[in-house]
């Protein structure tokens, strides 16, 4: 008796775990409950998805990269790193960086951290503080930081910026273009960089 109440208590919470999952309203953009012994997918959505590192999977990385490795110590890049397909970095077979140069680089919230950063530099740049905020390089900032995040998008803009000055013989002309279509070069190129292209622009 003591044997069949245990097999119906476990049968009951099995069909009400079952249903809780089913019945789960789950808002992320992409989830997954799975059995640990068999590897059986219970429920999910979206899961075979290919999506940016989760921050959570960064900040635990970051954590056992932090108790186990020394950060002075250079790490050179094998073909194999470059190959991870969502990768933001730009990795090349045969660089050599330290361990907090890649950590730091994992930290960023991929292209779209990059993109603040280059944000933050370029009104940095545009206003800088010890100069009264008044001038400063901000289009040569943003190209430079532009051809470090995405070249060939980079070389497109450069190349808007060239004919308008080729067109008018006016620089101020030229980068004013080229400013106004890097969103719309963004869309087509990296759609992430649109609205901070829009934020550049209007600055500019």
């Amino acid at each position: 008796m003591l044997v069949l109440k245990k097999c119906l208590c476990i049968l009951l919470c099995a069909v009400c775990l079952t249903l809780s999952v089913a019945a789960a309203d789950c808002r992320a953009q992409a989830w997954v409950v799975y059995h640990p012994g068999s590897g059986e997918i219970l429920a999910g959505g979206n899961y075979d998805t290919p999506l940016p590192m989760a921050s959570t999977t960064k900040i635990m990385t970051a954590l056992l990269v932090l108790e186990r490795c020394d950060l002075r110590e250079k790490v050179v890049i094998g073909e194999e790193c470059c190959e991870i397909e969502g990768s933001s970095l730009y990795l090349q077979p045969g660089d050599e960086y330290s361990v907090e140069e890649l950590l730091l680089g994992l930290l960023l919230a991929g292209h779209v951290g990059a993109m603040w950063c280059v944000v933050a530099v370029f009104c940095g740049h545009v206003w800088p503080v010890f100069f009264g905020f008044r001038g400063g390089k901000g289009v040569a900032t943003a190209f430079g930081a532009l051809m470090g995040l995405n070249p060939l998008m980079g070389l497109v803009t450069l190349g808007v910026v060239v004919i308008g000055v080729l067109v008018t013989r006016r620089m101020s002309v030229g980068s004013i273009l080229g400013a106004a279509c890097f969103p719309v070069i963004s869309y087509f190129m990296q759609p992430e960089f649109v609205w901070y292209g829009v934020v550049l622009a209007v600055i500019i």
